[in-house]
């Protein structure tokens, strides 16, 4: 086994990826090699602690400090979607379109609802002396009909007997 594989064998078994048949044979080399593989990640991981991290320089702290102000200016204040800006005139317009759109569809969809109360009759008065009035409501329309009759010609239509 080559050692570059064992390091990652190695590597798989002490993170616990490793499937139980693979587990048996990286232990078998761990026995084999006596732990020296281990040793070898234990004294790279404290060499690599042991390192010190540079500190950036004060100039290239403050070039970062400018280029977040940079940025940050360059972003707009009011993003939409994919960084656009808003247009409230549009967006106004738009809103007074589909309000004015909703009203309409209302008034189209909607049957009118001009359904007045039936008028009701209850005495009517004719100023033709000797005359009668009748007063019925038609079946067909329910309208209202008032008919006056005078004592010299009957009812319209009908020939009198």
């Amino acid at each position: 086994m080559k050692r570059e594989k064992q390091l990652e064998l190695l590597s798989r078994w002490r993170d616990g990826e490793l499937p139980p048949n693979e587990r048996v044979r990286v232990e078998a080399a761990r026995a084999a090699l006596g732990g020296e593989a281990e040793q070898a990640w234990e004294a790279l991981g404290e060499h690599l602690r042991a390192q010190p991290v540079p500190a950036p320089t004060p100039e290239a702290m403050w070039n970062d400090v400018r280029r977040a102000i940079r940025v940050a200016q360059a972003e707009p204040a009011v993003a939409v979607g994919a960084g656009g800006r808003w247009n409230w005139a549009v967006a106004a317009l738009a809103v007074l379109f589909m309000v004015g759109v909703g009203f309409l569809g209302v008034r189209i969809w909607l049957a009118p609802s001009a359904e007045a109360a039936m008028p009701r009759v209850a005495w009517v008065e004719a100023e033709l002396p000797g005359s009668s009035a009748m007063v019925y409501e038609d079946e067909a329309s329910g309208a209202v009909v008032i008919w006056l009759m005078t004592p010299d010609e009957g009812p319209s239509g009908e020939e009198q007997l």
